[in-house]
């Protein structure tokens, strides 16, 4: 276990900037998840930590050793991959043992450690089995066992759950949630998938186009967005964005779009005091467009809108909503019915709104 820290790495290729002065420190035992979309830095950092892929600038320690111009097996990481990368013709005791016995570990530590690991991971009954007679999810447990024997200082993960289908991806980041509780090791994961990234990490890394954007508690990642791309980014449906003008109204400061006129809160006009009528981002996520009757909160306010699509995914429903020329995406109870063409009053809570500056996009609300 230790603490791994990055300060101000780079990477290009070619033309490419792939990360960009990136700086960022793992606590120790720490479990962080870097979270992007594809070609936005995250698996590039990762393959920097573990050596397999040079800095361009910068440093890299682990606890308090330099580790730039180590190899990758002298930096005493340990990588899981998405393919699993286990050898086909040996058996998974050997699989977990191989990088062991290269070490020339003695015999009985080898096998103490294969069986503590099996046992974690509740493969022990497949030791003598070869790679193709197990499941995806049995292979990837053996992935995971071959890092655990090697106890090493930081496990380093690169979307090990994206070849899983649903429902084991699912069993899999509890167990991987799990398994963190369990040898409290300092464990650094790449995801594309924001679900992963909210359910499984202490901290969140979101980043775009090799740089972060927003570091933290996912719940405050959630509920607090420093820009617009991380608004759009994490949540599901993402955040509704609309282009709005601010306007004044007897005394009030007032957003206007086409479909849309929503007196802001004191709180908001206090921050937007020096805007005039400049152009924002209005921000609304999804669960804040209530269908059901307004909840007597005195800052709600009614909009009528009308029904495009409806989804119904069982546990909640989402509706695809038009007011004017604005289109806007609103998560419901299940138990709401309506079909295409209806028109619904839609409650919205000013307080939970999101404001971004046109050019910018950084947030007008962060403290």
């Amino acid at each position: 276990m230790a603490e791994v820290r990055l300060e101000n790495i780079s990477k290009s290729f070619g033309d490419v900037k792939a990360v960009r002065n990136l700086d960022l420190t793992v606590a120790d035992s720490e479990f962080l998840v870097f979270v992007g979309p594809s070609g936005c830095g995250k698996t590039t950092t990762l393959r920097m930590i573990a050596g397999l892929e040079t800095i361009d600038k910068g440093e890299i320690y682990i606890g308090e050793e330099r580790i730039n111009d180590l190899a990758p097996r002298h930096r005493d990481v340990a990588v899981v991959f998405q393919n699993y990368a286990l050898y086909p013709h040996m058996t998974i005791f050997d699989n977990m043992a191989y990088g062991l016995k290269r070490r020339k570990i003695a015999a009985g530590e080898i096998q103490q450690a294969v069986t503590q690991a099996a046992e974690i991971l509740g493969i022990t009954n497949f030791l003598d089995r070869r790679p193709r007679q197990l499941s995806g999810g049995q292979q990837q447990r053996v992935a995971l066992g071959r890092a655990i024997v090697r106890k090493p200082a930081a496990f380093l993960f690169d979307e090990p759950l994206s070849a899983l289908d649903a429902k084991l991806r699912v069993q899999m980041r509890a167990e991987l949630s799990k398994l963190h509780d369990q040898l409290q090791s300092t464990m650094i994961y790449v995801t594309h998938d924001q679900v992963e990234a909210m359910t499984m990490g202490d901290r969140m890394v979101v980043m775009d186009q090799g740089i972060i954007q927003q570091i933290g508690v996912p719940k405050e990642v959630y509920d607090h967005p420093h820009n617009l791309f991380v608004a759009g980014f994490v949540g599901s449906p993402p955040m509704n964005s609309i282009v709005c003008e601010l306007d004044t109204d007897d005394d009030k400061v007032v957003l206007v779009s086409e479909g849309l006129r929503l007196p802001l809160l004191p709180k908001h006009k206090k921050k937007l005091q020096s805007y005039g009528k400049k152009k924002i981002f209005l921000g609304i996520r999804a669960e804040d467009l209530h269908s059901d009757p307004a909840p007597g909160n005195e800052h709600s306010l009614t909009i009528e809108m009308t029904v495009e699509v409806v989804e119904p995914l069982g546990f909640e429903t989402h509706l695809f909503l038009t007011t004017g020329d604005e289109n806007l995406i609103a998560r419901v109870n299940p138990n709401t019915d309506p079909i295409a063409g209806d028109k619904l009053t839609i409650t919205i809570d000013m307080h939970k709104i999101h404001l971004f500056d046109i050019d910018t996009e950084a947030s007008l609300l962060s403290a």
